[in-house]
């Protein structure tokens, strides 16, 4: 086919830039019955369907892991992600219906061309009991022809093989993004995991030097209800490339080409991070704590690395809305403490803003909001405190540390 490129992939691919044949043989074969319903029997994973070549060993040699989950029209983020992550990653992938024959597919073409995917990456697939995956797609006679430069357009390609009957439920069908954290989460095997979604880059060499700060925390006490706070930035187009360490990102900010998460559309989103703070203190060599949160903000939803024993992200809530927020909630009841690195962070291509946010969306966080009431009155008494729910606008929680009024809708 006829791919064009608008940007070319930033991960290392083939000198040649078609998948090389023996590749294109490398089919993955997956059996449909041996799929792992979740709790609620709404959705069928396979875990390990793809694992990749390395990650035996770098299971076991790395202290870090880590975890993304997209849906399948995303999967080419993968490429940029793993251009600056040297350790395992674990990765679980939504799809409904022929996405499950799209992703097989793209996940052979992203192997054949990307030599760190091939080693690095295991892949978990996901597809729900209404919408069960399809295996079947007429795909198999191209795979080997594709750019290995154009992952971007190679998987459009791919996805327009969807019938427009698929795309009447489809485009807004809820995601199950919490399950498939935990997916990811699980699929690690070291003792601490981080993660963020597939579309969050760190910074290069970010991977290293957290295995350093990790070693060393453990050799001075290892704190188990520890969780190291990474900022998220957004990007703007404008900028031509992420920054590559602190210093560029401040500089970015000044030029306003850059700003923090979600900052136009949930500013409280990292507002607990305090990051005009972190802006100020420079950059060094090493990862560091910078500092400790003293000050919780209900719906604080930071992205941090920490101990893969810390609580699960809430199944009940598929779609947007209370989705993060609601587990860092537990952990901040369950007595964990937040400390921001310094000079580790991800970036984040694009301004975020409501205008390009579907009405759909809207109605997603709307049905999440409504489950709050119960999810609160449950999380408290797992981790023996008070709390007591006077109405869906205000929680009131009497715990051991602290008495706090939290506002739901902040």
């Amino acid at each position: 086919p006829d791919v064009r490129p608008t940007k070319t992939g930033d991960g290392q691919v083939t000198a040649n830039n078609n998948i090389p044949a023996a590749a294109t043989s490398d089919a993955i074969t997956l059996d449909l019955s041996r799929g792992v319903w979740d709790k609620f029997r709404m959705f069928r994973s396979h875990m390990f369907t793809v694992t990749g070549d390395s990650w035996t060993q770098l299971s076991s040699s790395r202290l870090l892991c880590l975890g993304a989950q997209t849906s399948v029209d995303r999967l080419y983020e993968l490429t940029e992600l793993v251009t600056n992550w040297s350790g395992p990653m674990s990765i679980a992938v939504f799809v409904p219906d022929i996405e499950l024959g799209i992703a097989l597919r793209y996940i052979q073409y992203l192997r054949g061309c990307h030599p760190a995917i091939r080693s690095q990456v295991s892949f978990h697939l996901i597809y729900p009991r209404d919408h069960p995956g399809v295996r079947e797609v007429a795909l198999d006679e191209v795979v080997g022809s594709l750019d290995c430069k154009q992952p971007k357009q190679v998987l459009q390609f791919m996805l327009d093989t969807r019938e427009k009957d698929m795309m009447t439920w489809r485009t807004s069908y809820s995601y199950p993004q919490n399950l498939l954290r935990n997916l990811v989460k699980a699929g690690c095997q070291t003792n601490y995991t981080y993660i963020p979604d597939i579309d969050m880059v760190p910074t290069p060499g970010m991977d290293l030097r957290l295995e350093t700060f990790l070693a060393k925390d453990q050799e001075l006490g290892n704190c188990t209800k520890c969780a190291f706070v990474i900022p998220t930035y957004e990007i703007s187009t404008e900028a031509g490339r992420l920054p590559a360490n602190k210093t560029e990102l401040v500089s970015y900010i000044g030029d306003k080409k850059a700003r923090q998460f979600h900052q136009a559309v949930y500013s409280i989103n990292q507002k607990s991070s305090d990051l005009k703070r972190w802006e100020k203190i420079p950059e060094t060599d090493n990862i560091e704590t910078a500092y400790k949160i003293e000050k919780y903000i209900f719906k604080y939803e930071p992205l941090y690395v920490a101990r893969g024993d810390t609580p699960p992200f809430d199944e009940r809530f598929i779609g947007f809305g209370m989705t993060r927020n609601t587990q860092v909630y537990e952990m901040y009841v369950a007595g964990y403490s937040f400390h921001l690195l310094n000079n580790a962070f991800t970036s984040h291509w694009g301004f975020q803003s409501y205008s390009t946010r579907p009405v759909w969306r809207a109605k997603q966080m709307e049905e999440n909001n409504g489950k709050f009431d119960e999810f609160a009155k449950e999380v408290s008494p797992i981790f023996t405190k008070e709390c007591v729910v006077q109405n869906s606008m205000f929680l009131l929680c009497s715990c051991q540390r602290t008495t706090m009024q939290i506002h739901t809708t902040c």
